[in-house]
């Protein structure tokens, strides 16, 4: 896929575009156990574009053609940028700095993701594993959690419904780039 050809659909993505931010702090989980994977889809980042509305991260299906854009913040943007393309930085950026954590307090980031779309803004989730083998899920950007995990190799899931509900057809994107 051409880069310009997906810079030139994403007017028509207007649907995905997020609602105003609420700082909303997380809550201290309960263990939970992981979501089966048969109830979600292994994800990829492709790219990160630019669009009207804000830097947009594209994850692409790692076994299919379906594509779901997420619009991301600049800082969030330049960080999977820089993860994409095996940049680093002398000292920790702050995704490197919550994977350090992480790892520090004897825990595991077994995976990332995108739980669901309330009113056009995406809901993530990371999964970690502490040293006594509880599994707590977090709250946080699905922005931030691609940025965590590229820089940690953990695995990216979007469940199925949200993927069904925010998908990027590939063929609409090829077929914007030629009308």
């Amino acid at each position: 896929m051409r880069r310009s050809t997906l810079l030139l659909a994403l007017p028509f993505l207007a649907f995905a575009v997020p609602a105003a931010a609420k700082l909303v702090l997380p809550k201290p989980t309960p263990p939970a156990e992981v979501v089966p994977v048969g109830d979600r889809v292994p994800m990829e980042v492709m790219t990160v574009v630019p669009s009207d509305s804000g830097p947009v991260a594209v994850l692409r299906e790692r076994a299919g053609s379906r594509m779901m854009p997420v619009w991301i913040g600049d800082a969030e943007a330049r960080a999977i940028r820089l993860a994409l393309s095996g940049e680093t930085f002398p000292r920790p950026l702050t995704h490197d700095l919550l994977g350090g954590v992480i790892t520090a307090l004897g825990g595991t980031l077994v995976e990332v993701e995108v739980t669901d779309l309330v009113d056009n803004t995406f809901i993530g989730t990371a999964v970690v594993r502490t040293e006594r083998g509880e599994v707590r899920r977090i709250d946080a950007r699905p922005s931030d959690l691609m940025a965590l995990a590229l820089r940690t190799d953990a695995p990216i899931y979007v469940v199925k419904s949200v993927l069904e509900e925010a998908k990027l057809d590939p063929k609409t994107v090829e077929t914007a780039g030629t009308e």
